[in-house]
């Protein structure tokens, strides 16, 4: 093989290999004869040609037996089967009698090894007593300089066919070192470099950055990612060139080496960096007379902005460095400057301090210190100061927030994007049976159910995109112990600190409250099943007594005197109301259970269906009903035809002597209406206004009409869709009845 380094002219000065890998290269060339599959000399090192007499262009293209003879070659081939077939990964041993440009033969011992792209390398090493000692002990020293060589190069040596996957010919031990993987299996091609190293995201770029200086026949050098065997992301720099026969690029060859930790601290270094440009930094000098508080010999001109004095304040030598110091913290930082002044320590960092401002307020820092020495004397102190105020404010802020989340009596979580607990409270880890460790890295699916990932998910998507504030949904926990556990789950997104989205959840355990509701939804069927019961049994006797009060009438109603038919009269009157109690009654039992679903509903069509079913009383009453423009609301319309019909009813009743007045508007309140409606009539007395709402209770006076069943009925309506109804009201002033309802466009 010709010398590598001829391989590629040129080169610029930047990315050129270091000197390991040139001496590599050079070493590599000599004692060895290399053919390809075919048999046929690829390329010869200058040693062999002395002892031969053959010049290397006479060789190349021919035959390897031009050299060994064909019972050589046979040898050869045999060697590299064997190796083949056992999977050695050691060089076959044969021996060789080598054909000179004279005719003449030398044997020769003969390491072989197969190529993992095909063909062969063979080291020939004359015997002795063939005249060629010397060569032989040169071709040794030779070898064994190379492995001592390669095993201290500072990474993995290589050389790969120039193909997409960058198949291997040949890596050295410290593949392991780098890729994780033995250098085997990169050579008999169970790894691609190129293909199952090299991190996805680097590997196309990669190769067209390669390609783009190879082919112009530079050295390249390159740092890209590469994903180990055991599927760590490392960093790692390549230094290489290209090999070419003919002209034509056949092979690459170079040395790989792991960067990582320089990367790291690089980004280390950067960041301290901009640290000190964020702050900014204020930049100290003082001398080390700590007696004295350490004079300031210098203060760079943004100490004013940052702590309030001027430069010539602090160097006029009436103020010192320590005097800024806070005095909980001087002792603190006076021991830590001893012990760094001490020993050859050049730079340290203090334990965050406080400095307090021209104006008395405190401010924390970070700082570094540098110790200037002269002569092994510590001759002052430089320090970049950075104030750390606001993040140290974000700790605590933090540590509050943290206590908070650990003394609540609900259950907190955090998980990132792909639905894995990334914190938990203890609360929550008692709520579903499982230490904190457990469900910490465990992904949800560990406790609800896939429904509930998908409403969780849904939820996220409703609050990325604005949607709602603070979705809720009801679900159940799968415990530890296979238990469900009825709760409620309230949905936050957290700032993104790294790009991605994280969701914190509170969660309540509702087991009470599902009991209650149990409980009330039981209570409310007996409830109906009572009423329906009592409507029933009254009205068997009501329906006798008024068919028998009408049957008095039609037979001895001629005969009765005044007394007789105002007594009747009475006696008939109460029947019909008490047969409106009891179906107001049974309405009333009914209101949760036979409610229609909620949805959008005008209230404009409400008000006009109910002055289209009192119209007659409306009529014989005079009244004059004004409506203003009215909303649409989330509820059922049946329903609230009902309220409005009641409410409206009552205006007309107790209207008082003049013809009603009634006014029905609405206002906006955050999520709800506000609906009123009002009237010009009698008026209630405030100490009256909650116990209108009550069963039985009536407006008024005593001889008026209905059965006081009205407002409770109202009342309960309101409460089943999470509203409110009250009355203002002064007696002869007219009454105001209000109702709250939610909008229909509430979030």
């Amino acid at each position: 093989m010709s010398d590598p380094a001829g391989a590629a002219d040129g080169g610029g000065a930047a990315d050129r290999p270091p000197e390991q890998y040139r001496a590599l290269a050079g070493l590599v060339d000599g004692g060895v004869l290399r053919f390809d599959r075919d048999g046929s000399v690829t390329d010869v090192d200058d040693d062999l040609l002395d002892v031969t007499g053959h010049a290397r262009g006479d060789l190349r293209g021919e035959h390897v037996s031009a050299v060994v003879g064909d019972d050589g070659w046979r040898r050869l081939e045999r060697a590299m089967s064997t190796r083949a077939a056992t999977g050695d990964g050691e060089t076959a041993s044969t021996d060789l009698s080598v054909t000179t440009a004279d005719g003449e033969s030398t044997h020769c011992g003969a390491r072989v090894g197969a190529l993992p792209g095909g063909g062969g390398i063979c080291l020939l090493q004359p015997h002795d007593g063939d005249g060629s000692q010397e060569l032989q002990r040169a071709l040794r020293e030779r070898e064994r300089r190379l492995s001592r060589l390669i095993d201290n190069v500072p990474g993995m040596v290589y050389r790969c066919r120039n193909e997409r996957g960058w198949p291997m010919e040949f890596v050295s031990d410290a593949c392991g070192e780098v890729t994780g993987y033995p250098s085997e299996a990169l050579e008999h091609g169970a790894v691609d470099y190129g293909d199952d190293v090299v991190h996805d995201a680097d590997r196309d770029d990669l190769w067209d950055r390669v390609q783009s200086t190879v082919t112009d026949r530079e050295p390249f050098s390159e740092q890209y990612r590469i994903v180990t065997a055991g599927g760590e992301t490392r960093w790692v720099r390549e230094f290489g060139r290209g090999i070419f026969e003919d002209g034509e690029l056949v092979e690459i060859e170079g040395i790989i080496t792991d960067v990582t930790q320089r990367r790291r601290a690089v980004a280390r270094l950067e960041e301290e960096r901009e640290t000190f440009a964020a702050g900014p930094a204020v930049v100290f000098r003082w001398a080390p007379d700590a007696e004295a508080g350490w004079p300031v010999e210098y203060v760079s001109p943004n100490v004013e902005n940052a702590f309030g004095y001027t430069p010539a304040e602090l160097t006029a030598g009436e103020i010192a460095f320590a005097d800024l110091i806070h005095d909980e913290d001087i002792d603190r930082v006076v021991e830590e400057v001893a012990e760094n002044t001490d020993g050859g320590t050049e730079r340290f960092s203090h334990d965050p301090y406080r400095i307090v401002t021209a104006d008395g307020e405190t401010r924390w820092v970070r700082d570094t210190t540098k110790i200037v020495r002269e002569d092994g004397m510590v001759t002052n102190f430089l320090g970049y100061l950075v104030d750390i105020t606001e993040r140290k404010e974000r700790e605590r802020e933090l540590e509050r927030y943290q206590t908070l989340v650990e003394t609540l009596n609900d259950g907190v979580y955090v998980v990132d994007g792909d639905g894995t607990f990334t914190t938990v409270n203890d609360r929550y880890a008692e709520m579903v049976g499982y230490d904190r460790e457990e469900l910490l890295g465990a992904h949800v699916s560990l406790v609800v159910d896939e429904g509930t990932v998908e409403r969780a998910l849904e939820a996220e998507r409703s609050l990325r995109d604005g949607e709602q504030r603070t979705p809720t949904i009801e679900t159940e926990l799968v415990c530890a112990g296979g238990e469900r556990l009825p709760a409620e789950a309230t949905f936050a997104l957290l700032p993104p600190s790294d790009g991605s989205v994280r969701r914190v959840g509170v969660v309540r355990d509702i087991s009470d409250r599902k009991e209650y509701e149990r409980k009330l939804e039981r209570s409310n069927e007996r409830l109906e099943e009572f009423a329906y019961a009592v409507s029933h049994d009254l009205n068997e006797p009501l329906r006798m007594v008024s068919s028998y009060l009408q049957l008095i009438d039609e037979r001895y109603g001629e005969e009765l005197d005044g007394d007789g038919e105002e007594f009747l009269e009475y006696a008939v009157d109460g029947a019909e109301r008490m047969r409106e109690m009891i179906d107001g009654l049974l309405e009333y039992s009914r209101i949760e259970t036979r409610g229609d679903p909620f949805e959008p509903v005008d209230l404009n069509d409400v008000v006009d269906a109910v002055s289209e079913d009192l119209q007659v009383k409306l009529a014989e009453s005079g009244a004059d009903v004004t409506v203003a423009s009215l909303p649409i609301v989330e509820g059922d319309a049946s329903q609230l035809r009902q309220v409005f019909q009641n409410l409206l009813e009552n205006a007309i009743e107790y209207s008082g002597d003049g013809d009603p007045t009634v006014t029905i508007d609405a206002e906006r309140d955050g999520a709800e209406w506000v609906v009123a409606v009002s009237d010009e009539g009698v008026g209630i007395d405030p100490d009256q206004s909650e116990r209108v709402f009550q069963m039985f209770e009536r407006l008024g006076r005593d001889d008026e009409s209905g059965t006081g069943i009205g407002l409770a009925l109202c009342e309960r309506i309101v409460d089943r869709h999470d509203g409110e109804i009250w009355v203002d009201s002064e007696p002869g002033e007219g009454a105001t009845f209000s109702v709250t309802l939610p909008a229909a466009d509430a979030e």
